[in-house]
């Protein structure tokens, strides 16, 4: 992977044009393998075009198609130890949903954010847009009121 020299870039990460590496502050089991790396990387053209297309013109909607594409099903499945590209209505069960879901949050990093409250941060990397930011911030208001009325 050929790395791409930004300024400003935390040593743990590294980018190049295929994506972003990860270097974890110690090994983590993954799919029941010992990692120190996380590899990401960026969705293809055709995943973006077929999401654009798919969305028409909904940022939420656009989001969503990225993250049921194949690729994910694949990548979630292998984490999960589940078959989700021959069985995605797996997902529609709410154990696996509810997996499926922290394991969105873990692949792309969002407890950081949570932990320092940048909960715009998260809503641009889950969403991509601001479409439904008041809402979505009307609920995270709730939900901290009943929750977590002193950590946050």
């Amino acid at each position: 992977m050929t790395q791409v020299i930004a300024k400003n870039l935390p040593a743990w990460l590294s980018l190049s044009a295929l994506g972003a590496v990860v270097t974890l502050t110690r090994p983590s089991q993954a799919n029941s393998v010992d990692v120190d790396t996380l590899n990401l990387r960026n969705p293809t053209v055709r995943e973006v075009r077929a999401a654009d297309r798919a969305a028409n013109g909904d940022d939420e909607q656009r989001e969503l198609m990225l993250f049921t594409g194949r690729d994910n099903y694949r990548l979630c499945g292998k984490a999960l130890d589940l078959p989700l590209l021959d069985r995605p209505e797996l997902l529609e069960q709410p154990e696996y949903a509810a997996l499926s879901a922290a394991w969105y949050w873990w692949d792309r990093g969002l407890n950081d954010l949570a932990d320092a409250g940048l909960f715009d941060g998260i809503s641009r990397k889950i969403n991509a847009g601001d479409t439904g930011q008041a809402d979505r911030r009307a609920l995270w208001a709730k939900a901290k009121a009943v929750l977590c009325q002193s950590s946050i």
